[in-house]
């Protein structure tokens, strides 16, 4: 049996997938513990509603939210297999992905070498971090 929804015109389905999808913040926060974002805010339960809505959906909430992290170390090897998945997601979505970027600097005691002096502006409430916002647009 078709879903109601498939009987609108797609204009007006992907204003409703754009509304239902977007968090209030524009958003979502990345839980290292989990591995997961945290999709409480939107309306993810939509996605697994039906397959044709599954598949009508794809990617649409990260193609409308700025993926946050806060997380990893720079050399740290779990923050690179984490931005080489977010390079295949980014070539999957076809769109350019928003990330916000909260990356920790390693304690200088904690280098064997000088520390480089990085001029990238410190994410404000993190002590120790960098912040890296990139925006691409295909």
């Amino acid at each position: 049996m078709t879903s109601f929804l498939f009987k609108l015109p797609a204009e007006l389905r992907n204003m409703i997938w754009n509304y239902a999808l977007t968090s209030d913040t524009g958003t979502l926060q990345y839980n290292p513990s989990t591995k997961r974002f945290d999709v409480s805010h939107i309306g993810a339960g939509l996605l697994t509603t039906c397959r044709s809505i599954s598949i009508e959906t794809l990617y649409t909430p990260v193609r409308l939210n700025t993926l946050v992290f806060d997380t990893g170390i720079v050399g740290d090897v779990d923050l690179w297999v984490l931005l080489a998945r977010l390079g295949r997601l980014d070539q999957a979505t076809q769109y350019g992905l928003r990330l916000d970027l909260r990356i920790r600097k390693p304690h200088p005691s904690t280098l064997a070498q000088k520390p480089s002096t990085n001029r990238t502006p410190k994410s404000p409430g993190a002590p120790n971090a960098v912040r890296v916002t990139s925006y691409r647009r295909s």
